[in-house]
């Protein structure tokens, strides 16, 4: 705790990492020391945005998962490197990140917005058909009519400027 204190991410992460692992720990101690490993992983990232280092600081963000998928920090991270790597326009790697986030959290309240995120990256890195697909289960999700009239008329256009007709 020190360590992360001090802002010494990675040496927390680290120290987190080898408690978190430890057989002898009860649940209570267990489960601390795997928030302390998210907290520190994710404040790397945190780190490395405010240092312009906007791809580690993704990196950062979406490796949590791997170490403590079942911590609100994981998804939090998984869904911010989403964002930054949509905002910096990684289409592909915010593709992955996404594929990735639904695999983990299917259920999660922001799975609709990381949806609309799938079908815009599919859009822009030029996979018309599976932004269209993306658009067809949006239009089955949404309460609003005028979205899923919206959805369902893109969807149709890729389809079609795709000579997708089956």
């Amino acid at each position: 705790n020190s360590y992360f204190q001090l802002k010494q991410y990675a040496i927390a992460e680290t120290i987190y990492n080898a408690l978190a692992n430890e057989r002898n720990l009860s649940k209570k101690d267990k489960k601390a020391a795997q928030k302390g490993l998210a907290l520190s992983i994710y404040y790397q990232g945190k780190q490395a945005i405010e240092d312009k280092q906007i791809q580690q600081g993704i990196q950062h963000y979406a490796r949590i998962v791997e170490f403590v998928p079942s911590t609100a920090t994981a998804s939090l991270g998984l869904y911010d490197a989403i964002a930054l790597s949509i905002q910096n326009e990684y289409w592909l790697q915010s593709i992955k990140y996404i594929k990735q986030f639904r695999r983990y959290y299917p259920n999660h309240k922001l799975s609709t917005d990381v949806t609309k995120k799938l079908s815009a990256a599919y859009l822009n890195s030029k996979q018309d058909i599976a932004a269209a697909q993306e658009l067809e289960k949006l239009s089955g999700n949404d309460e609003s009519l005028e979205y899923k009239m919206a959805s369902l008329l893109k969807a149709a256009q890729l389809y079609q400027n795709n000579k997708e007709y089956t």
